[in-house]
């Protein structure tokens, strides 16, 4: 989505050009009005809807954003100097909006804390989450996972 721009007038174009054609064949003004009337209001139509369901998946990326980070702030107090932040199933994507791309839950937990000793990493499964929690120091390592929704829950 971010380089339609210069597709669209591309498309703008294209349309002004096959309503030209078509203009030269429908001789009565009044019936070109009704045309491009048509024209407007199906094009308009199809942009509308469009809009409506990158929209949605717009809010659903930012709800998921919003509980994740909410959720560490409520949940985690900050007061964990060099901590480990550990994920499973991190979201990156709701069709085409972005949640997470590379490196911004990292920017997103260094904003809410302002703690440059807490590290984040991915992990693949929630067994690798359970075995770090059960070989090391509890207090300093916290897993999260994500389920099939976006929600956030800490892993025990």
């Amino acid at each position: 989505e971010r380089y339609q721009g210069l597709a669209a007038v591309g498309f703008a174009l294209l349309v002004v050009v096959i309503f030209a054609k078509i203009a030269t064949f429908v001789k009565n003004n009044k019936h070109q009005v009704y045309f491009l009337l048509i024209l407007t209001v199906l094009l308009g139509g199809w942009y509308y809807s469009q809009n409506r369901v990158e929209t949605g998946q717009w809010f659903e990326a930012g709800r998921i954003t919003n509980r994740t980070l909410g959720y560490l702030r409520l949940y985690y107090d900050g007061n964990h100097p060099n901590a480990n932040f550990y994920f499973v199933g991190l979201p990156t994507r709701k069709a085409q909006a972005w949640i997470f791309p590379a490196g911004s839950l990292l920017d997103g937990v260094w904003f809410i804390y302002r703690d440059d000793t807490i590290k984040v990493d991915k992990l693949s499964t929630i067994s690798e989450g359970k075995a770090i929690l059960m070989t090391s120091n509890k207090a300093k390592n916290f897993v999260f996972a994500f389920d099939k929704d976006g929600n956030i829950y800490a892993v025990k």
